[in-house]
């Protein structure tokens, strides 16, 4: 697997463990295995819980294909993040969350923009994709969402000349 599957994995297991521990299930009581097909949690009595298959990343898939985005949980803090697909991350991530988390916003930038701004912004870092809100923050949250208005705007008028 390469670095952006093992992410992407990783964050479902984060997810998959956390629904585990939150249902009550003692860290002794299951077992996680992983291989080259993918990951597997099973049960000590055998059963399998959740399973993950390995998803090859074609070479004409590039990183930059990724969205950048903001989601804040109730606390007011930020998480600053990559996905391919920023909605099925927003529920993966709700169901790891005891808290209301919300999509703020997101745009084209893939993973050097997600560590530009992790860069940037580090002295709000709270803990690894999690920020503080700040002015810098605040900002950030703004220009993009502006640029995201814009962006449907000229999706908008472009579909108007067409028809």
């Amino acid at each position: 697997m390469n670095h952006v599957e093992i992410n992407a994995m990783g964050s479902w297991l984060e997810g998959a463990l956390s629904a585990l521990v939150q249902m009550g299930a003692s860290l002794h009581s299951f077992t996680v295995h992983s291989d080259d097909l993918g990951v597997t949690i099973r049960m000590n009595d055998g059963r399998v819980i959740a399973r993950r298959a390995a998803v090859e990343k074609t070479p004409t898939t590039p990183d930059v294909a990724a969205k950048v985005y903001l989601i804040a949980a109730s606390t007011g803090h930020i998480k600053i993040g990559i996905a391919q697909n920023v909605s099925a991350r927003l529920r993966g991530l709700q169901n790891a969350h005891g808290e209301p988390l919300a999509l703020l916003a997101e745009c084209a930038g893939g993973r050097a923009l997600e560590q530009r701004l992790h860069k940037t912004l580090a002295t709000y870092r709270l803990k690894g994709e999690w920020f503080r809100r700040g002015p810098w923050v605040e900002a950030l949250i703004e220009g993009m969402a502006a640029n995201e208005r814009a962006h449907m705007l000229v999706c908008r008028v472009r579909r108007a000349i067409a028809t």
